[in-house]
């Protein structure tokens, strides 16, 4: 929640990054919002998003997420108000490595095997292949973070994660229990 002077009250936020300072004080200066419609977002939609995040001091680092693209009215009103475009995008690591220091091998296969198991006695084995998405920047299609996800029979997720331009590999394992409560929340601790 972060607090909206023109409302005078604390209005949500899709992602924050605060920062811990060495004082012990919190700053907070990067807010994003993200959307998941089916058409490019309008001009309509990102001047409201920019309008809501402009009237929070407190972020001065501004985006938009769209899994759709945007019309290119909505490309000239994020520029004029200093809103960064980002994009999520279907990813194939082998064929647009993306980040400059992985390189995915031709053959590459990322697959997650699991176990279904009764008891102690394993009945079958299935190999699950990884959908791939990469966050990247909309203007200049630099990539900020990808991962491929599974979603086992458990409901829950296993997967990669390669974040920033140095392409930092990690492993994502949510548990069925944590989804269900509605939101997930990470925090990185420097």
């Amino acid at each position: 929640m972060v607090y909206d002077i023109a409302g005078k009250k604390h209005r949500d936020v899709d992602v924050t990054v605060k920062q811990k300072n060495a004082d012990g004080t919190v700053s907070m200066y990067k807010g994003i919002e993200v959307k998941d419609e089916t058409r490019p977002l309008g001009i309509g939609t990102v001047e409201q998003l920019c309008l809501k995040l402009n009237d929070m001091p407190q972020i001065t680092h501004k985006a938009v997420v769209s899994s759709s693209g945007y019309s290119s009215g909505a490309i000239e009103k994020a520029t004029s108000h200093g809103m960064d475009l980002l994009e999520i995008v279907d990813w194939d690591p082998v064929k647009d490595p993306g980040f400059s220091n992985i390189i995915f091998q031709p053959g590459f296969t990322s697959s997650i095997k699991e176990k279904i198991t009764d008891g102690d006695t394993v009945v079958r084995i299935i190999d699950h292949l990884p959908v791939w998405k990469m966050l990247r920047d909309y203007s200049t299609n630099k990539p900020i973070a990808a991962c491929g996800i599974v979603i086992l029979n458990s409901g829950n997720i296993l997967g990669y994660s390669i974040i920033g331009e140095k392409g930092i590999i990690g492993s994502l394992n949510i548990q069925y229990s944590d989804r269900q409560t509605g939101r997930l929340y990470k925090k990185i601790v420097t």
